[in-house]
């Protein structure tokens, strides 16, 4: 990021995709954990931050604490963003979007961890 503010609030993202015109339009942090467990059965959750998406998460890392499931792929989608806005925006947005449902989800991933 040529903007230095998302790297106070986020690790540095494991992948960025941009358009033909250099927009960014794709930011991706894979965990640890995520990582490790790549090849098992994964859950994909759409999170705005609203209540409806944190209760959807909430109950994929319900079926993960039982062991339906190995990790969880957050997803969330941001509106068009200018070039100069998707640099500085983009990132961040999508960090604080998600971080109730990341944190829900650090929970039920952790191996000893009881679920809430």
């Amino acid at each position: 990021m040529s903007d230095g503010k998302l790297t106070d609030l986020a690790p540095s993202p494991s992948l960025q995709r941009r358009d033909s015109f250099g927009r960014l339009r794709l930011i991706a942090w894979n965990s640890e954990l995520s990582a490790k467990k790549a090849s098992g059965a994964r859950w994909l959750a759409a999170v705005d931050g609203s209540e409806c998406s944190l209760r959807a998460v909430g109950a994929i890392a319900r079926l993960i604490g039982i062991g339906q499931g190995d990790a969880v792929d957050l997803v969330n989608v941001q509106p068009w963003m200018s070039k100069e806005a998707a640099e500085t925006e983009l990132g961040r947005n999508a960090w604080a979007a998600t971080a109730q449902a990341r944190s829900l989800i650090s929970v039920a991933e952790s191996p000893a961890a009881p679920m809430p």
